[in-house]
């Protein structure tokens, strides 16, 4: 007896799982395929105002739906609503489905319509293969595609691609479904990141066995990983760095460039870079940083020492903020603002004190009383005049850096190349492989430098 016969009106399931398994059997029994139709999950159904009483979340589904690929199930109004058709909908007026809805005091889902009979089209196991399915593709298809999608691959063009290359059809969901699969389910991100994390500490044990006990001294020589955690247990920030990184940074670390940058993991941190450069201005990040917070003034804190200044570009960006906000309902007209811009460039960029404090004098005559631009200019600018102005950055060996144009270079770059998912641990992946290929390109330009020759006059034979 076939055992969608079994599937009536009134049979109940114990989990959405059991439910799944049965219809597994039906397809590979009757040589059928039946897709997901509308289905609604706990979440939604428990965000419902009408309902008082709450479903557990292990119940996953409150509604089920199977039905045949060649129902019309939402397709016909497709074409009315200028949508392209369905990818998983073959329409032929099949009427197969099976609703089940979880009861509530019973505690199982339960058929409440069921219609078994296929028709308008054949039902074979031939059949079946031609349905755009994972399971149907060759291995070497396959394979293909999870190489594809590993390196970032778009679904929608991969499935062109396929469909090209190895002439098989597959569903954009199905391709989706499969790229989720390959980076893992949400709940295993923070397993994995702490999987990421013991790893790097790993190391230290490792390079102390390879090197010796007389290693054990040298803090250079082991990765530093800080995991730093709030009073109710939730992380606050990550701290990663190196070893390679450490040793960099005791070489080259005079000028440090420092910036945040947002929207690359899924878990509200910001990840910030400490950028060390060179004498050849050739920078490489000294530190990675995932903090979920934005507030970076601890970092006068910790380096108690050195002397911070400002990026040009960023100081410019919060003056044009503060002249294009209404104060009481009230905005600048754009002549003034342009006076105003003017006036603090040239402070900014003024090379004598003289200059510097003309242009200061007339900006602190901007109105008066709280909310004005005097105010605003005396209470968060020139009350740290050695952070931002150009002469008071003088004595320091900037390298003609004046702003974090290479780190948000460099963001961009991780961005656009590296990061393709948001994935905590995969993101903290993707860093830690970047730095060891930046080392290995810093290690080869440095023997190109080293090897070449001094350049020697010619032979006087060719002189002319």
């Amino acid at each position: 007896m076939s055992l969608s016969r079994l599937m009536v009106k009134g049979k109940s399931f114990d989990s959405h799982n059991e439910i799944l398994k049965c219809i597994k059997e039906i397809e590979l029994q009757d040589h059928v395929y039946l897709r997901r139709g509308t289905c609604q999950t706990v979440k939604s159904y428990n965000n419902r105002k009408d309902v008082h009483t709450k479903l557990d979340p292990i119940v996953e589904f409150y509604r089920v739906e199977c039905v045949c690929p060649h129902n019309n199930s939402g397709s016909r109004l497709r074409p009315t609503l200028d949508k392209r058709p369905n990818q998983n909908t073959m329409a032929c007026d099949c009427p197969v489905r099976i609703n089940l809805v979880y009861d509530k005091e019973k505690g199982k889902f339960v058929i409440r319509n069921s219609v078994l009979e296929h028709k308008n089209h054949p039902i074979s196991a031939e059949h079946v293969k031609t349905y755009a399915r994972k399971r149907h593709m060759v291995e070497e298809s396959l394979e293909f595609a999870k190489q594809a999608l590993a390196v970032g691959a778009q679904p929608t063009r991969l499935r062109g691609l396929l469909l090209k290359k190895y002439d098989f059809h597959l569903i954009s969901r199905d391709l989706i479904n499969l790229k989720q699969s390959l980076t893992g389910n949400d709940e295993d991100e923070w397993q994995n990141t702490v999987t990421i994390l013991r790893e790097l500490e790993e190391e230290n044990q490792q390079n102390i066995q390879i090197s010796g006990e007389d290693n054990k001294g040298n803090e250079r020589s082991k990765n530093v990983v800080q995991v730093v955690h709030e009073p109710n247990g939730e992380i606050h920030e990550i701290y990663l760095q190196t070893e390679s990184q450490r040793k960099l940074y005791s070489k080259i670390g005079t000028v440090l460039e420092m910036d945040g940058t947002y929207g690359t993991n899924n878990v509200g941190f910001s990840l910030y870079h400490l950028l060390c450069e060179d004498n050849n201005s050739e920078s490489q990040p000294g530190a990675h940083h995932h903090y979920r917070y934005t507030e970076i003034a601890a970092m006068e804190q910790y380096f108690p020492k050195a002397e911070h200044i400002l990026c040009h570009f960023h100081i410019i960006k919060s003056v044009d903020d503060r002249l294009n906000k209404k104060v009481d309902g009230k905005g600048l007209t754009q002549q003034y603002k342009d006076e105003i811009r003017e006036h603090f460039r040239n402070a900014l960029y003024a090379e004598t004190e003289e200059a510097y404090n003309a242009e200061k004098k007339f900006l602190l005559k901007q109105g008066e009383g709280e909310g004005s631009l005097s105010s605003y200019f005396q209470l968060n600018w020139f009350n740290i005049e050695s952070k931002w102005t150009s002469f008071g950055r003088r004595h320091l060996p900037t390298l003609g850096n004046n702003t974090t144009n290479p780190l948000e270079r460099f963001h961009h770059t991780i961005k656009v190349i590296f990061l393709k998912t948001k994935r905590l641990d995969l993101v903290i992946c993707h860093l830690l492989d970047n730095i060891k290929l930046r080392m290995t390109e810093r290690k080869l330009k440095q023997r190109i430098r080293e090897l070449r020759f001094t350049h020697k006059k010619t032979n006087p034979l060719f002189d002319k």
